[in-house]
């Protein structure tokens, strides 16, 4: 019966992991071998992340490819983690359409980026838990430009984008030996800062309706599944649904 489970769940995570993405990957909780005081792992993930920001009353898809490294470690009901990785942006229809000439969007590549997070476990019984965590993410400045014209002037717009992002919730984590999956809520914020100049005085850009820009939802849902490959080694997958469903992934090896 649990093995059918099992297989359920995971076609389930896998079918939703290749519908449009808006993933931050958020993981489970690494239990502590018992003879063991301390585990310590390392991972490699990848994850496409896409969300709606507001700036004002507008509404820009923000899009992210995200490669990273997580280092963490975990004693009894206690995980931290540290991942550092390389991330691109770009965001939908920033630049303003009147300049002919001129592309539309935001695009900039890979840029660092550093996240720290925590979780615990709180048992219920051999198999099942309650984990809550909590994460944040900050990404450095992106930058990008455009040229065009205006009737037959030339303008040139420039945007320079850097943003946060904290995330907290809960999951229900069962412990199929050896297979784990887990479900549950959480709540996100995105703080972010663009700064906008244009070689054409009072022409600006379509992000630069504010200095400042947001999420435009706060709470979404993940479910995931953690299955042993062999030897120390472990894969991750993990849908989420914020604005539109999401998926992200990560190759676990524990020392």
């Amino acid at each position: 019966m649990k093995k059918n489970i099992c297989f359920v769940f995971a076609c389930a995570v896998i079918m939703l992991s290749f519908s449009t993405a808006s993933a931050e990957y958020l993981g489970s909780m690494e239990p502590v071998p018992l003879s063991k005081v301390w585990n310590v792992s390392m991972g490699i993930g990848y994850q496409y992340y896409s969300d709606k920001i507001e700036v004002g009353s507008t509404s820009f898809n923000l899009k992210q490819n995200q490669i990273f490294l997580q280092l963490s470690a975990t004693k009894g009901n206690l995980e931290g983690y540290l991942r550092v990785g390389g991330a691109d942006l770009r965001i939908d229809d920033a630049f303003n359409p009147n300049v002919s000439g001129g592309k539309r969007d935001f695009d900039d590549t890979f840029n660092a980026f550093l996240t720290a997070g925590g979780r615990g476990s709180i048992p219920v019984n051999p198999y099942f838990s309650i984990n809550p965590f909590v994460q944040a993410t900050f990404y450095p400045d992106f930058k990008d430009h455009t040229d065009g014209t205006v009737g037959s002037i030339p303008v040139r717009q420039e945007l320079e984008v850097s943003f946060y992002k904290v995330e907290a919730g809960f999951f229900f984590q069962g412990n199929l030996k050896p297979v784990t999956i887990y479900a549950g809520p959480f709540v996100y914020w995105i703080q972010g800062d663009v700064e906008a100049t244009t070689s054409l005085a009072g022409f600006q850009p379509s992000f630069s309706g504010g200095s400042e820009f947001e999420e435009e939802g706060n709470i979404g849902g993940a479910a995931g599944i953690r299955i042993p490959i062999g030897g120390n080694f472990s894969v991750g997958i993990e849908a989420q649904y914020r604005q539109r469903f999401s998926a992200g992934g990560m190759i676990n090896y524990s020392f």
